[in-house]
């Protein structure tokens, strides 16, 4: 059972991230004056 919980936390954790970057993209896309060709750090 130990392991598949560990398993299971992994994957939840990696999704997460995902939609952290899915919302950080689409923030700066409907961003209005957005310029898309260039990234700023």
């Amino acid at each position: 059972m130990e392991s598949l919980y560990r398993e299971i936390r992994a994957l939840r954790i990696y999704e997460g991230a995902t939609e952290v970057q899915q919302l950080i993209i689409g923030r700066d896309v409907l961003r209005p004056g957005a310029n898309l060709g260039a990234r700023h750090a």
